[in-house]
């Protein structure tokens, strides 16, 4: 059941707002919220931010009843000068900034019904009383959704409201905050989500960057799954400096959101992870019944890879040791290979042409590193391990999907090399002489497949900001590293028909680092 402006119902009040009308909840309807309330206060004092816990103790909100907005606005007035004004579910961009620019809160009226209680398409009054209000207890949030709110009137003005809409999405609801007890939740949409609060904090699988405001507002993000990127503020402060901004005079024209409303959206969802295709568009850019073969597919980047695919129409193969959380659909499917057999490889790549009838793409990505020993020190056990590990599954790969490429007049393969791989460095010499093959297999494919309209590229990642590397790497700074999602927008150009004169090219990315 929609609500709201989702509803098409317009209230008489101009701004949108209604009685709150607590007199009329029912006994069901409180019960759904006792239970939502308990289970989530079980849940984040280990996981929410300390200003978000201490926010919740000083407002009259608790298990027995939803509570009235009067009474909250009585303590949030005397706090921040805050007011919590009920609207009957979304309300237009125009009206949502109006009232923040005011500091009034619009929360939803109604609440979910119980068989709803895992997923809901707009934000009720759960989502906007427990998920924001208590946030809203701390000057600085305070201060900075009032600035989003002034900004937003702005920018719709100006035509960047999508860009802005990101900022809003990547703090107010699904932020992540550095703590002495390490990253903690202060997004809304997170805090009001069972399923999310654990995701975001301890799934293998989502990104999770240092706050980079350009980075944030070139990243596009879901309504409807978990998010793949988390930003994280080195702490609630740190948005003083986000207030201060003129948002709607910072953020650059873009092509709009995946949003249905993009300040109000709001979903609380459990399935498979995915993400936005990166923001390169046209006809060259669409891979609408194109096969993609990924070796890797299960890791931080091949996820990555598989996602933006998908998001512009692709038919993926996923191959890799283990699932992971791949799941398939009409348009995917995991096989599971020995990348250093060759027999497994050609058996995987056969599973993908009796699925979907032919190969277009072929992205490498399966590799790793180890840090090693000096060369006259180093064992064969860890030469062979790189070696394999780098080269030979390319060359597996390519034994087995080629063929079929110049069956059907053609294709791209996308190469992982490395930017440390063009020269040479101390106690890396295996892992540089295996990413170097890839470079050199990279340039004799391209001149042997480029007349037979293949074209064969690689890139040369520094760093990947991944969450192994993160725990690896504690000392360094991750924000200056390549986020998988800008690595795979590279990756998705090479493998394009944009990309069509470009034959046996090593091409750096390198981030900040």
């Amino acid at each position: 059941m929609k609500h709201g402006a989702a509803a098409g119902v317009r209230p008489e009040r101009p701004d949108w707002t209604i009685d709150q009308a607590w007199d009329r909840y029912t006994c069901a309807e409180h019960a759904v919220w006792r239970t939502l309330f308990e289970r989530q206060t079980r849940l984040l004092p280990r996981r929410a931010c300390d200003e978000f816990v201490d926010g919740m103790k000083r407002l009259p909100i608790g298990p027995d009843a939803i509570p009235d907005f009067r009474r909250l606005s009585d303590v949030l007035g005397k706090r921040t000068g805050w007011q919590v004004v009920a609207v009957p579910g979304l309300v237009p961009d125009e009206v949502f900034f109006e009232h923040l620019a005011n500091r009034r809160f619009p929360a939803g009226q109604f609440i979910r019904d119980p068989g709803e209680l895992d997923y809901i398409e707009e934000p009720d009054v759960f989502h906007d009383v427990f998920g924001h209000v208590p946030m809203l207890m701390h000057p600085v949030m305070a201060d900075y959704i009032q600035a989003y709110g002034k900004g937003g009137l702005r920018a719709q003005k100006l035509g960047v409201l999508p860009n802005l809409a990101r900022v809003y999405w990547y703090t107010v609801e699904f932020g992540l905050v550095e703590s002495r007890d390490g990253v903690r939740i202060y997004g809304s949409g997170i805090a009001s989500s069972y399923t999310e609060s654990v995701f975001a904090l301890d799934d293998p699988s989502p990104n999770r960057i240092g706050f980079e405001l350009a980075r944030v507002m070139r990243t596009r993000y879901r309504i409807d799954d978990f998010q793949e990127t988390y930003f994280v503020i080195r702490s609630i402060d740190e948005l003083l400096e986000l207030a201060r901004i003129d948002f709607a005079r910072s953020t650059p024209r873009c092509a709009a959101s995946r949003s249905s409303s993009p300040a109000r959206s709001c979903r609380r969802t459990v399935s498979s992870s995915a993400a936005t295709a990166p923001t390169i568009r046209g006809s060259a850019m669409q891979f609408t019944d194109r096969t993609v073969v990924i070796t890797g597919a299960s890791g931080n980047l091949g996820r990555a890879v598989a996602n933006a695919f998908a998001g512009l129409g692709a038919k993926l193969a996923l191959l890799d040791l283990k699932r992971g959380e791949l799941q398939d659909d009409p348009n995917r499917v995991f096989v599971d290979v020995n990348l250093l057999n060759p027999d497994s490889v050609a058996s995987a790549v056969g599973k993908a042409l009796e699925r979907f009838g032919r190969i277009d793409v072929l992205c490498n990505i399966a590799g790793g590193f180890r840090m090693g020993s000096p060369v006259h020190e180093t064992k064969d056990s860890d030469w062979d391990f790189l070696m394999g590990l780098n080269a030979r599954s390319l060359l597996n790969a390519a034994r087995a999907a080629v063929p079929a490429m110049l069956k059907g007049g053609g294709g791209k393969i996308v190469n992982i090399g490395a930017f440390a791989a063009q020269r040479g460095a101390a106690n890396m010499g295996a892992y540089i002489a295996s990413k170097s093959a890839v470079i050199r297999l990279t340039e004799s494919m391209a001149a042997e497949l480029r007349e037979k309209n293949i074209n064969v590229n690689c890139v040369l990642p520094t760093i990947i900001d991944t969450p192994e590397n993160r725990a690896a790497m504690p000392d360094s700074d991750p924000r200056k590293w390549v986020a998988p999602q800008d690595l795979a927008a590279v990756i998705l150009f090479l493998a394009s028909e944009a990309a069509r004169a470009i034959h046996g090219a090593a091409i750096p990315v390198t981030g900040l680092s």
